[in-house]
């Protein structure tokens, strides 16, 4: 019988090929041989009892570590062999020889050369080279130690060796191209050597190269390349270390210890993707101008020194920042040239400034998102703003130390330096200009964050000076204070400028020039000529006139001759601030109310008209009194004795000659008779001792305050009330002698006060 074998020729030859795939594989599968000699130094790689099987490894052989422990070789073969594989799967390894021998490791389909993680590690010692041969590769998972004068070659062609976990590298790791050494996420290479190598490898964005033995040998080369992390942390160095002008790290640069010396960039530039860490000294600038960029925060730890300029000659070294500066240590220059730090970022970014910050370093602001300045910093160079805001917060002072005028162009309400306030209770953040020159214009471009309120400065003498501006105009020039009704605002611009001196003689005095915004101009204000505006400043207890001329075209105002300081407003001339009004208080006596108030006037003349409502809504006027401006500097008081049974509202209209009207606050009495009666042990005026009579309805609990004209609290208590006549002692010795009265309040919340003097 004839069988036909159809395309007889591919079928023969697939065959054939099937043969030698099979004689091939199985070729491949060589002898695996386990470590069984236990734990400990000394041993024998050429002992077969060590090994299972009983047989010494053989050339081709697949070798495994699988014992717990620490496991020393003292002898190992004569010759330079060759293994399949070796896996290190658990306990730590290390190999010895007494003569030179390389171990190549290669062959195995799978991986040719394993240190598991979890704790495996394999050390190569005294006389032992370890080569991965072309074509295979190697697992680092675990540990990898290449002692001094020792070699790991990863060189050859197509050879990769992969690390997940670590390499601690004093002798030689070769490779011939990037592909042949591939660190990956979070492995870590370090560099125990003065001088040696880095390996040329592939290192992935989390990887670490840690250079931890340098003394005063520069790395030969391989610090060039494009790292993850690098981190200098070398406590022996005693020389200085220049970083490769060709160097690229895409994570984090630390300089964690540079012993006695630094690390210092060469020429050219050097981008950080991540952050920069400074404990030791780390040097930008040494002989020519170079620039360091961070696109991430930048940090110097209490022991560390960011030197921007260490050079003699006049160069300059940069720091880009793109995102937050702290500083607990120092970020100096001391060479002959400058630094310079330009805050670059596209969010908002802080400078936190707690340690040294010295000598001639300039500060560019060019941030649209604005940067704040989160602590008390003095800037001994320029400090320029290109774009943005720097904001400077309350209870923090910016320097200007040198006096030089701060740089940039085209301010506004975009561009300035805001210095912040809290209204609740009136802290301030200040610019200060130390040692600005005489007789020269300093334009301090502040503002609030919003509104552009510029000041310029023109001193007789050199000075320095505290700068803070708000918008809101108060009573008495401080944000807490009592703001400014709509009435009042129709004449002014509704800011303030303090501006106090701080340094140096006012001498002649000071030019001063404010500006502002329309927007904060009031109806009555925008419609003034040059003449009809000026500068008023807080003559405490009032306002004082508004002196000096004005352009409503450009929103400034000038007042000559300023030699005393504290708050400024603007206003018309010769517009005097509204009255402010420091208290108004009621009593209620047998068959009358009396009225006690004190307001403190800057005009010529007030009319002060008390008004009477019995909803708290709808006011007419009961009696007027004229007084000038030396009889408005003493208390009023006013008894009213009709129509009052029932509920009863008091205000005080306060007009001025100007036609200024301000309105005092409401108080109220009711129609009970809980009467307040001082009566002192003496005649009044007390010396000493007072005794106060309270008649009330029922029992009640008042709390007694005795204020000063003024409208300071001078002491305060609290007493139970029985119903009928109550008889309270008041110690008023340690009061200065003056007028005083005793406010009453009530549990209802109704308030009786009487008036007294003390001698």
């Amino acid at each position: 019988m004839k069988i036909f074998l159809p395309h007889s020729k591919p079928f023969i030859s697939t065959l054939f090929l099937a043969a030698v795939f099979l004689l091939s594989s199985t070729a491949g599968f060589a002898q695996l041989r386990t470590w069984a000699g236990g734990t400990g130094g000394g041993k024998n790689w050429n002992s077969g009892g060590n090994w299972s099987g009983g047989s010494v490894p053989l050339p081709g052989e697949d070798i495994v570590f699988n014992t717990p422990g620490v496991i020393g070789f003292s002898t190992m073969p004569a010759a330079d062999i060759a293994f399949h594989s070796i896996t290190i799967s658990t306990g730590e390894v290390t190999v010895e020889g007494t003569s030179g021998l390389t171990i190549t490791i290669g062959g195995n389909p799978d991986t040719d050369f394993l240190i598991s993680g979890g704790g495996a590690a394999f050390t190569i010692g005294t006389n032992i080279n370890i080569t991965i041969a072309a074509g295979s590769n190697a697992n680092i998972s675990g540990t990898l130690n290449i002692n001094n004068g020792r070699t790991y070659n990863s060189a050859g062609l197509n050879t990769v060796t992969s690390v997940f976990g670590a390499i601690y590298n004093s002798g030689t790791l070769s490779t011939a191209t990037a592909a042949n050494l591939l660190l990956q996420d979070f492995s870590v290479y370090t560099h125990t050597q003065d001088g040696g190598t880095i390996p040329t490898a592939t290192w992935s964005g989390a990887s670490n190269c840690n250079i931890t033995g340098l003394i005063n040998t520069n790395i030969v080369s391989g610090d060039g390349q494009a790292f993850g992390n690098l981190m200098y942390n070398c406590a022996g160095m005693t020389g200085v270390i220049t970083m490769s002008p060709t160097v690229t790290i895409s994570g984090n640069l630390n300089i964690a210890n540079t012993g006695s010396s630094r690390v210092e960039m060469s020429a050219g530039s050097i981008t950080v993707g991540g952050e920069l860490e400074v404990a030791g000294m780390f040097v930008i600038s040494g002989t020519i101008d170079r620039t360091l960029t961070v696109n991430d925060n930048v940090i110097v730890t209490g022991a560390g020194n960011l030197n921007l300029c260490n050079g003699g000659a006049a160069n300059t070294g940069t720091l880009n920042a793109l995102s937050n500066i702290t500083n607990f240590g120092a970020i100096t220059e001391n060479g002959s040239g400058k630094g310079v730090i330009n805050f670059i970022g596209t969010a908002a970014q802080n400078f936190n400034e707690f340690g040294a910050f010295v000598n001639n370093i300039d500060v560019n602001i060019n941030n649209a998102a604005g940067v704040t300045f989160t602590n008390t910093t003095t800037v001994s160079g320029i400090l320029t703003l290109t774009n943005g805001i720097l904001t400077i917060p309350i209870n923090q002072t910016v320097t200007i130390a040198g006096g030089t005028a701060i740089g940039g162009t085209g301010f506004g309400a975009a561009k300035h330096i805001a210095t912040a306030v809290d209204y609740g209770t009136g802290e301030k953040g200040f610019l200060r200009i130390n040692n600005m020159a005489a007789s020269t214009p300093y334009l301090v471009p502040v503002g609030n964050g919003t509104y552009y309120l510029p000041v310029t400065l023109t001193p007789a003498n050199i000075n320095g000076f505290d700068i803070c501006v708000f918008n809101g105009m108060t009573e008495n020039g401080e944000p807490n204070g009592i703001a400014y009704g709509a009435p009042a605002k129709l004449k002014i611009v509704d800011a303030v400028w303090t501006v106090n001196l701080i340094s140096g003689a006012a001498g002649a005095g000071v030019t001063m020039t404010t500006g502002w915004p329309a927007a904060l101009e009031g109806a009555s204000f925008s419609l003034y000529t040059a003449a009809q505006i000026g500068i008023a400043h807080w003559d405490n207890p009032d306002w004082g006139a508004c002196l000096g001329s004005g352009n409503n075209t450009a929103n400034t105002a000038t007042r000559n001759a300023i030699t005393v300081f504290s708050p400024f407003g603007v206003g018309e001339t010769p517009f005097l601030l509204p009255v402010k009004f420091s208290y108004l208080n009621a009593a209620k006596g047998n068959g009358y109310n009396t009225l006690y108030w004190k307001a403190n006037c800057s005009s010529t003349g007030v009319d002060f008209s008390i008004e009477r409502s019995t909803d708290g809504s709808n006011f007419s006027p009961i009696h007027s009194i004229t007084a000038s401006q030396a009889r408005c500097s003493q208390p009023f008081d006013f008894m009213d004795y009709n129509n009052i049974t029932g509920t009863v509202f008091y205000r005080i209209k306060a007009t001025e000659n100007t036609g200024q009207v301000t309105y005092s606050t409401i108080v109220k009495l009711t129609g009970k008779q809980t009467d307040m009666q001082l009566m002192a042990v003496l005649p009044n005026p007390v010396q000493s001792q007072a005794r106060l009579e309270i008649n009330a309805a029922g029992k009640d609990r008042v709390e007694l305050l005795i204020v000063s004209v003024d409208g300071r609290i001078m002491q305060r208590s609290s007493v139970q009330l029985q119903a009928g006549l109550s008889v309270i002692n008041l110690d008023i010795a340690s009061l200065q002698p003056g007028i005083y009265m005793v406010k009453g309040v009530f549990g209802n919340g109704n308030t009786q006060t009487a008036r007294f003097t003390k001698n």
